[in-house]
């Protein structure tokens, strides 16, 4: 029966009742049709549950996609959009761990030969994988509940920073993806026990090393929890086994080592355990990539396994005898990782070795071209970073993520801090999981030296995770749900508690909707948010589509025009990415011009950085922009003492600033800043143009 039959059975005396159940019928069958593709093992009478997704999924394409374009692009953003163009155009690509791994490159490159390039298209990746993030949960069902994987999807949806960086061109939200997918279908093969999991595990594995060199916490984290059951055996086994007494320390050690490695080694053949194997599958697969942490030795020996940033050698790569300790340590490690694999399991072993290494070398050498990328892979992507961990990119404090975090996902902070407590002492082991997912993640990031706004994801998905376990729990136990759903919420002192919990969730989910949609749409590249940190300003984009249309226009030679950038400061980015098609843009430094004159060329305009602004402007027009502004972090929380804080919390007037920041955004501090002037000749051929002159002189 189609949709027009049930028409015809509409009359005048039509009661809620028949309606409802005229539109279970037409869902039930639509459900049973099509339910494969939206839910796995949605069942007809589950029809509420499969529109609220729906409504969820559409909800998740319009938050991710609308205005996508519309924000200036920040440095970060074109770098990686300018490294995508080259290879696009060019096929120029070489990895370098400073834009991380080669995965959103190489996928951004695709998605311009296919739309085009341009800011909206720059970011297509990174808002699909934000809407596929939020849909997640309903794969978690089985561990999480209904009413968990709802409340955890909902929760994906509106996070300020997972919407936020949803829409900006940095690897972070892939990361976020690709984490949860490692996670779902581990846990499914721990509970259902199928082959094509370790093979999906091996996939979203192996996008995790070709996305983000953060994939190691992922991994410890993932392995110290589910292979402490596995390890501690063989770990207590070998403790008993070796004596101490008499012993010289190095003897022990390396007893101890020996049985420790047989001990595992005739674990591993014998494993049987689902968490057993998935651990080894992991721990094998990527050994080989933890090479390069054998870097953190070269104070104790007489080579160089990591260049310094102050080397004239490339950054994180060994040099002369390091070389060749690297490739000792690689070998072994790999010898060791297939020896472990096989045996584990020959035959599965080879399909997810196979799986790993061909993705992983694929990727890494852009399509098998530049063989150079197994290097930069295998031991510069950590080697960069450790030599990074000294520069401390960010210079946050401690409580930075708290900080930032109260602003922004206080609601699943405030639930993960009650689900700790709530699961304490139960015997929940996926509870148990996102708890030490929650923990573990905050403890990294906290003490990494590296402290930077897009990094609070990392932390906000477990957060979410957990709370959404058990918002959906205590909903599904006190029947809020079920009852707001069937129509017949009734009061009792049994549900009490419920209607508590509610009202918190309630209250908490609509300042989180706000927060989300103010920093996301109203103020997205405006740093009186702490998530937009560092932006581009909208001068830029306005200057630089004026040159568009003008080197565009064919008519009195506008399009002959050159300008030159300052690269002092970085302030060549984000011109590269907005003048990547012109061909009449040179970046050179300007420090120490002192004749400026000799650059009056009525074909030529200047962007200079304010240090090096022009001594002598008498031939030029010249306009101030702003090239970045930052959000004031000196004159709001940094260097904060505790009794600061204690003496701020206890004065009113100090509370309504922190209160009206919180809600409305009223700055207690002036938006920092750094800037640039625009000089134009003033005998260019464009100044009589009068759109040409508001657009570049105007404020």
């Amino acid at each position: 029966m189609n949709f027009k039959n049930y028409l015809i059975r509409f009359d005048n005396n039509l009661s809620w009742g028949k309606l409802l159940s005229i539109i279970k019928n037409f869902n039930k069958n639509l459900i049973q049709k099509y339910r494969f593709i939206f839910i796995p093992n949605l069942q007809p009478k589950d029809f509420i549950e499969f529109w609220i997704y729906f409504m969820i999924l559409l909800s998740a394409l319009f938050t991710r996609f609308w205005d996508l374009g519309i924000r200036p692009m920040h440095h970060d953003e074109s770098i990686h959009a300018i490294s995508a163009w080259n290879l696009f155009t060019q096929g120029i690509y070489n990895h370098h761990p400073m834009v991380h791994g080669p995965f959103q490159i190489e996928a951004t490159s695709l998605l311009f030969l296919i739309f085009g390039d341009s800011d909206f298209t720059a970011r297509i990746l990174y808002a699909f994988a934000g809407t596929i993030l939020v849909m997640l949960p309903i794969l978690l069902r089985p561990f999480i509940g209904r009413y968990g994987a709802i409340v955890a999807s909902l929760l994906l949806l509106i996070s300020p920073s997972l919407l936020y960086y949803s829409r900006f061109a940095r690897n972070d939200i892939l990361m976020c993806l690709w984490t949860l997918s490692l996670f779902t279908v581990v846990w499914r093969y721990i509970k259902f026990g199928k082959d094509k999991y370790l093979y999906l595990s091996t996939l979203f594995l192996v996008a995790l090393f070709c996305t983000k060199e953060n994939a190691y916490f992922t991994v410890f984290i993932m392995c110290s929890y589910i292979g402490y059951g596995f390890i501690s055996v063989q770990w207590q086994s070998v403790s008993k086994s070796v004596s101490i007494l008499g012993k010289h320390p190095h003897n022990v050690f390396f007893q101890w080592s020996y049985l420790l490695f047989n001990k595992l080694y005739f674990g591993v053949k014998n494993s049987v355990s689902r968490k057993s194997s998935i651990t080894i599958l992991v721990f094998a697969l990527t050994l080989p990539l933890t090479s390069g942490f054998i870097g953190l030795l070269q104070d104790w020996i007489p080579f160089i396994l990591i260049s310094s940033t102050e080397s004239t050698q490339i950054t994180g790569l060994p040099v002369g005898g390091g070389v060749v300790i690297a490739f000792l340590t690689i070998l072994i490690l790999f010898s060791i990782s297939f020896l472990l694999g096989w045996q584990w399991n020959k035959k599965k072993w080879v399909v997810c070795f196979l799986i790993f290494w061909v993705v992983w070398i694929a990727l890494y050498t852009t399509g098998f071209s530049n063989w150079n990328g197994i290097s930069s892979g295998l031991w510069q992507s950590v080697g960069y970073w450790i030599v990074q961990q000294d520069v401390g990119r960010g210079a946050q404090p401690m409580y930075y993520y708290f900080v930032i975090g109260l602003l922004y996902d206080f609601l699943p902070m405030l639930f993960s801090l009650v689900a700790l407590i709530y699961y304490w002492g139960k015997q929940d082991t996926f509870a148990k999981f996102l708890l030490f997912w929650v923990v573990s993640s905050a403890l990294i990031y906290t003490f990494a030296s590296e402290k930077m706004p897009w990094l609070l994801v990392h932390m906000t998905l477990p957060m979410i995770m957990i709370s959404g376990k058990f918002l959906g729990e205590q909903f599904n136990r006190l029947g809020i749900i079920s009852s707001l759903l069937n129509g017949k919420l009734e009061f009792s002192k049994d549900r009490l508690k419920s209607f508590i919990v509610a009202s918190v969730f309630i209250v908490l989910f609509l300042l989180t909707l706000r927060a989300s949609l103010i920093a996301n749409f109203l103020n997205s590249a405006i740093p009186v948010e702490m998530l937009v940190y560092t932006a581009t300003t909208p001068d830029i984009s306005d200057i630089s589509n004026t040159v568009s249309v003008y080197q565009n226009d064919k008519t009195e030679n506008f399009s002959a025009f050159q300008i030159t950038v300052d690269e002092t400061s970085g302030f060549a980015w984000p011109w590269v990415w907005y003048f990547r098609n012109n061909t009449n843009v040179s970046y050179t430094s300007l420090n120490n011009i002192l004749d400026t004159e000799q650059f009056v060329d009525q074909n030529r305009i200047f962007l200079v950085h304010e240090q090096n602004r022009f001594d002598d402007e008498s031939f030029w027009f010249v306009r101030k922009i702003k090239h970045r502004w930052w959000f004031p972090e000196n004159e709001t929380y940094r260097n904060i003492t505790f009794g600061q804080l204690l003496k701020g919390s206890l004065d009113q007037k100090t509370r309504n600033r922190a209160f009206r920041y919180f809600l409305y955004r009223d700055m207690p501090a002036d938006i920092g800043s750094e800037n640039a002037y625009l000089y134009i000749p003033k005998n260019f051929i464009g100044v009589k143009d009068k759109i040409f002159k508001k657009l570049l002189f105007e404020n």
